[in-house]
């Protein structure tokens, strides 16, 4: 006799595999952005579903009785687990989109706004290059293979609805914060040094040389001087970029394998 029971029992289980999936959706590099279409957003969320669902642990199920309560309260954190890997993988992009604005702004070029397919937004230029830049840099070192391979293996220790306090990285994400602004300011820094210098010389030559009118080249100078810099200064960010990155998806493994929050200290001398 034809039950309903086999369907509940699988069907339940692979729309919560399918949540945890979705959650990396809103937030992860590439596959969160705008420019990618729902409909193939859902299809991936599917196809990844499909492809988890037969390697978990079949002990797990959803009881005849399960609420709807408590089945909606599973699905939030099954999502907020996702959107918790995507957000620590995104952190370093935007924070070289952090310096890329400060840069800018810097520059002058803070009225320059462009639309970023990527974020759905407008964005000044030179923070939409580094963005691009920094994005670039981490699909060449697989970053998103070793994103949905932490998310794989958060179900073996972070079962379907295991998602307790205790297991939330809340230490990674402060430390990775403090990250993040720190490199934002080491990517803009020889931009802003050069800009201090330009400003100081041109107080200098408006008082020594009034005749010169500082204001009309003031902002030509400006922009020059800071794409110099910027271009001078683009293997230090790519070598700065690249140490981050890698020590952020150690730090998402280390958390994704371990099912227990990283200690502060390992995130301040892996950040660091």
């Amino acid at each position: 006799m034809l039950t309903l029971e086999p369907v509940f029992h699988h069907g339940i289980t692979l729309m919560l595999v399918a949540f945890r999936l979705a959650g990396v959706m809103l937030f992860s590099p590439v596959v969160a952005g705008a420019s990618i279409p729902n409909s193939a957003k859902v299809f991936l969320v599917v196809m990844f579903a499909a492809a988890i669902y037969p390697s978990l642990d079949s002990q797990w199920h959803a009881a005849p009785d399960m609420s709807m309560v408590t089945l909606a309260q599973i699905m939030f954190t099954e999502t907020l687990i996702g959107a918790t890997v995507g957000f620590i993988v995104s952190i370093p992009i935007v924070a070289m989109q952090l310096g890329g604005n400060i840069m800018g702004m810097q520059m002058g070029l803070g009225l320059a706004q462009v639309y970023n397919p990527i974020m759905g937004g407008n964005s000044g230029a030179i923070d939409q290059l580094m963005f691009f830049l920094a994005l670039a840099v981490f699909v060449t070192l697989g970053g998103l293979d070793i994103m949905f391979m932490a998310l794989v293996q958060t179900y073996d220790h972070l079962p379907l609805g295991g998602m307790v306090l205790e297991a939330t990285p809340m230490d990674l994400l402060t430390g990775l914060m403090q990250s993040a602004y720190t490199l934002a300011m080491r990517v803009a820094a020889p931009v802003l040094a050069i800009m201090f210098l330009e400003t100081v010389s041109s107080g200098v030559l408006m008082k020594t040389i009034p005749q010169i009118n500082i204001l009309s080249i003031g902002f030509a100078i400006k922009a020059v001087a800071g794409l110099a810099a910027l271009s001078g200064a683009l293997i230090a960010i790519e070598s700065v970029f690249i140490d981050e990155i890698r020590n952020t998806l150690m730090l998402l493994m280390d958390w994704a394998t371990s099912g227990a929050p990283v200690p502060a200290t390992l995130v301040g001398v892996a950040c660091g």
